[in-house]
Formats: C-alpha cells, structure tokens, sequence
C-alpha cells in the first residue's frame, strides 16, 4: 500500500513494508507485485497521473481516492499533476521506478537507516542542529523534505549543486542566494513572500516552513543551504 500525498506543488508518498512507514518524495515499486495507492490533497485539487499506467486518480482535499494495480515492466515512469493546481502546476512531475524485488528489499533497508539516522537512532548526520538529543539532517530535509509533517521538499523546486537537484519552479540557489547571510535565508524560507526574486510567482513557494519544520529542522536545513552556497564546511 502506498499512500500518495499531494501539495503546491510536489508529491510526497508513505509506503507500509514489514510493520514501517517508509515516508519519501520518491516512488519505488517492486515489478510484479500488485500495489494499492491512497491518494489524497493537503490543500487544492491535484490529479496523480502516470501516463504510461493509463493510473489518472484525483486527489481531493478531505477525501481518499484509492486505486489499485500491478507494475508489469521495469523502468522509470513519470508522475504527473493533471489538474491545474496554481502557479507551479505545471513543474509538479516526479517520477516512479520500478526495479527487482531484490532492489527495492535493498532500497527499504536503505530508507529505514536514513529515517533512523535523521531521528538519532544511528550516529551523527552530515549537518544539523541537536534537540532533544536527535540530530536534524540538513540534507535529507533538502532533498526529500519531511513527508510526515508536509514541509516540502526544496530539491523538487531548486537547483542546488551540492544536493544534486534540478528542481525549476524556483530560481537556482546556488545563485540568487551567493550574497545572502544564514538569517536572510531563514527569512526566506518562513516568509518566502517577502522578497521574491524576478521572474518567479510570489505564491509559488509555500509560505508553512514555520509550522512544519521543527526549529532544530529549520536550523539544519538554514546551515545545510548557506554552506552548500558559500562552500563552508
């Protein structure tokens, strides 16, 4: 069962495997084994879509669409949002993988060590701020946001040469924030309409980074983003 979770303007997905909730803005799937999607809306009408499936489900604000089917052939599948959802509708695309169940058992065991290490449970991370003893991982939050509590991920939108992302709904960050200190670009991660860079809309990027980053995850991701800029370590 995989649950899928739409936002402005990315998506997010939680899959069940051996009694753990595997939380990613990626989709793997094993070839040959039937999956149930549950597809669902945190804010206005998106539309799941994977062209090659002929997979088209909307998801609705409040209510809980489910589909099921079994990936035949192995190989990556795009993701697509079919319902105009705002500004960044059209840069909502992801992909779904389908891989061996030897792959995929491999691809599970390593998001179950990523999930443990980012809450404290396997050492240190690359770069974060400690609470409560558990440290924040400032590039997984990049990369992959926290599907747990909705904060998106920046990589889907940005381009960031140290993440390796590509994302073009926002502008590149490896440019736009070169003369930016650590504070200006805390402030424009909790308040991205304040100051918007030309060419972009001012409601692309959502404005709850403040509610779904704990401050420890905001401090990482803050610290993550101004190294990867300015070639700190």
């Amino acid at each position: 069962m995989v649950n899928v979770t739409g936002q402005q303007f990315a998506w997010s997905f939680e899959t069940r495997e051996g009694g753990r909730t595997i939380a990613s803005d990626r989709l793997v799937l094993p070839v040959g084994e039937p999956v149930k999607f549950n597809v669902r809306s945190k804010d206005v009408i998106h539309d799941f879509w994977v062209p090659e499936w002929r997979l088209k489900v909307d998801a609705v604000p409040g209510i809980t669409t489910s589909y099921s089917l079994t990936p035949s052939k192995i190989g990556r599948y795009q993701v697509v949002c079919a319902e105009l959802c705002g500004l960044g509708h059209a840069f909502m695309r992801q992909y779904v993988r389908v891989v061996e169940p030897a792959a995929y058992t491999a691809w599970v065991r390593a998001q179950s060590a990523r999930a443990a290490l980012a809450s404290g449970g396997g050492g240190g991370a690359t770069s974060g701020a400690k609470a409560g003893g558990a440290t924040a991982d400032g590039k997984q939050l990049f990369v992959a946001g926290n599907p747990q509590t909705g904060a998106v991920s920046c990589g889907s939108c940005h381009v960031l040469k140290a993440a390796g992302t590509n994302g073009q709904t926002g502008p590149n960050l490896d440019e736009v924030l070169k003369a930016q200190d650590a504070a200006r670009i805390k402030a424009s991660i909790v308040e991205p309409g304040k100051q918007v860079t030309k060419g972009y809309g001012a409601n692309i990027m959502p404005p709850n980074y403040g509610q779904t980053l704990t401050p420890a995850e905001l401090d990482a991701l803050v610290t993550y983003i101004d190294k990867s800029v300015h070639g700190g370590t």
